[in-house]
């Protein structure tokens, strides 16, 4: 058959998931923001396949591993992901190594689900199904203790990139499932790393050597040796000076012949019924987030779909695969391509509370969010500083902006570098950063200087586009007007409360100016004190990630 040369990696990508049922479930998740996480310190793990938890008794119990980030699960917006993978393809990476570096140490809770092995069909779905989860509804997750990145890689490509994970790598007390994914993995993964790590002897390589003695005899091969062995390369063996098995009181995991690793029934290479309902966790997927997160989620499908050059891909993809995610989503997808869809037979109702990234269940913090400040010629060095000491010890990092690599002066102050208030130098100019890179922004007052840099075209872009992000923004004394009555015009009326320390609208915070009568140490009290209560404001509207209900549609950024 002639191959159509108008096929983009698109319509292939959808062609592929339309024929495969059981993609239905990961198209539910691909196509919600969860795809697009703020970072990887907001990303939530879940291995996906079912492992087994031996007790000291022999005891089986089929269990799921968790991680949850304590600085929440969130994401980007659909606009910014577009542009970061453009601007800055290292972001993710630059914005874990710049936390850990600066002490804002990512924290992740670990947890379990257990389940007893006779309660393994007590579900409508197959648990050793590997596209399926266990909703938390129906199984709590236990969390046992916590994960903790507090060092960056002294040598990324020796530390990271030569990291060789394999399924089969486990501990005494944990065994197999015969959850078939992952009896394959076990299989293919070491295979994977010999090809990859060059050699037999991967595991021998410092970052995956273990840190307790191992019953090896694996050494020579290609990819050379990484210590010196003694002894012979096989056991048992006539000399009898091997390592021997642990017991298991020892605390090793040993099975005798025929037991079949605790499972009963026949062994097959095939899969039980519950692995062909392809639907249900789709549609709970999708029942459990918000309206916000479901609009989302259609504009993601209908920019996806219209990516797309073949009619016949986008009607199968929306009649079959949206359509079995929920027939509503279907639908609004549809009727941005003319498509009808047909009624579902069976639509699925339950739905999971824990799924949303916008419900309570969900960490709202402004720890390690990432604020940009801007620190032109002639800004406020006091509402700088102060909000910057702030903002530091609650965990929040900070970036300053400016004009140009070297000093930068404040307010009232011209070429003189043993001033106080003078930085030594910025960490972004504007050439090089945009308001992608962070979650805030803070604009202090400042001279005539500072504003007229405030009002060029580049920095109304940056305040724009922030604004269409649903960010936060703060702004004190001058910057106040360049914001309300230029940058944000026609989009927002507010503006300062003269006769209030601040004002907040759905994550705008703006503050008044000192009048021009306060001066000295008057004004540097006085100052510090509204720069404190504003603070307040700005981080308690930076802890909610995103301002959802703030309306961007007349927004051009």
């Amino acid at each position: 058959m002639e191959i159509p040369q108008s096929q983009t990696a698109h319509d292939n990508f959808w062609d592929f998931i339309g024929r495969m049922p059981e993609a239905n479930h990961m198209a539910a998740w691909i196509l919600s923001n969860r795809t697009i996480p703020r970072s990887y310190r907001h990303m939530q793990g879940f291995g996906v396949n079912s492992y087994v938890f031996v007790n000291k008794a022999g005891k089986r119990h089929y269990v799921k591993f968790h991680y949850k980030p304590q600085l929440g699960v969130h994401s980007l917006v659909w606009d910014e992901a577009l542009k970061l993978a453009g601007q800055d393809p290292d972001y993710h990476r630059r914005d874990l190594a710049e936390s850990i570096a600066a002490g804002a140490y990512p924290v992740w809770d670990f947890g379990v689900q257990v389940i007893p092995f006779e309660n393994e069909h007590d579900f409508d779905f197959d648990l050793l199904d590997c596209t399926k989860l266990v909703p938390e509804e129906i199984v709590p997750i236990k969390y046992v203790g916590t994960v903790t990145l507090n060092a960056n890689p002294t040598s990324y490509f020796d530390e990271t990139e030569q990291i060789a994970f394999c399924t089969a790598n486990i501990v005494p007390g944990i065994d197999f499932s015969n959850d078939p994914m992952l009896q394959g993995r076990n299989q293919s993964y070491h295979d994977t790393q010999i090809s990859r790590l060059g050699g037999i002897n991967y595991a021998q390589l410092p970052i995956n050597r273990p840190r307790c003695p191992v019953f090896s005899t694996t050494r020579d091969g290609f990819g050379g040796n990484h210590r010196i062995p003694a002894g012979p390369n096989y056991t048992p063996n006539r000399f009898d000076d091997m390592p021997k098995r642990a017991t298991r009181e020892q605390g090793a995991l040993i099975q005798g012949p025929g037991q079949n690793n605790g499972f009963s029934g026949p062994v097959a290479r095939t899969r039980p019924e519950k692995f062909a309902e392809t639907d249900n966790q789709a549609e709970l997927f999708y029942n459990g987030l918000t309206k916000v997160e479901q609009d989302e989620m259609v504009e993601t499908a209908v920019f996806e779909l219209g990516k797309c050059t073949e009619r016949a891909v986008q009607e199968r993809a929306i009649q079959i695969t949206m359509n079995a995610i929920n027939h509503d989503f279907a639908v609004a997808v549809g009727d941005q391509f003319g498509i009808s869809v047909p009624p579902r037979q069976k639509p699925h109702h339950g739905k999971s509370t824990k799924i949303s990234m916008l419900k309570d269940y969900n960490t709202f913090t402004a720890v390690g969010r990432k604020v940009g400040i801007f620190c032109f010629d002639g800004y406020d060095p006091i509402q700088v500083k102060s909000l910057q000491n702030g903002l530091v010890a609650m965990g929040i990092v900070t970036k300053t902006i400016g004009g140009r690599r070297g000093p930068h002066f404040p307010r009232g102050v011209k070429n003189d570098t043993s001033n106080m208030g003078v930085l030594s130098d910025v960490d972004f100019t504007m050439e090089t950063c945009r308001s992608t890179y962070f979650d805030a922004l803070f604009f202090p007052g400042g001279d005539e200087r500072y504003v007229a840099k405030l009002e060029t075209g580049r920095v109304i872009h940056f305040i724009r586009e922030a604004y269409g992000h649903l960010k936060t923004i703060g702004a004190c004394g001058e910057a106040v007007p360049v914001l309300a009555h230029k940058a944000l015009a026609g989009i927002t009326d507010m503006k300062a409360d003269p006769q209030a320390t601040y004002n907040v609208s759905k994550g705008l915070v703006l503050a008044k100016s000192l009048s021009e009568e306060e001066s000295g140490l008057l004004a540097k009290i006085s100052q510090t004190a509204h720069t404190a209560s504003f603070g307040k404001a700005f981080v308690d509207e930076l802890s909610k990630h995103r301002h959802w209900d703030r309306d961007v549609s007349t927004v051009a950024f």
